[in-house]
């Protein structure tokens, strides 16, 4: 597997308006599997391919559920 859904899906979010990741103050992402959100906030521009851990060391403000 080389990409995922979320690629796509994002890719065509952006395209339909005028913002930017930068634009954006506050994501609220879920999935039903933590990697899955990592993986979001890269596909999404929230972060460069591959910086992800990166976010993740810095502990990202986030809410979990159980």
């Amino acid at each position: 597997m080389t990409t995922m859904a979320a690629r796509d899906a994002a890719a065509s979010m952006w395209e339909r308006t005028d913002l930017t990741p930068a634009d954006v103050d506050v994501a609220e992402l879920y999935d039903g599997f933590s990697i899955l959100t990592m993986v979001w906030l890269e596909e999404l521009g929230f972060c460069g391919k591959g910086e992800k851990r990166q976010l993740r060391r810095r502990r990202l403000p986030h809410r979990t559920r159980r």
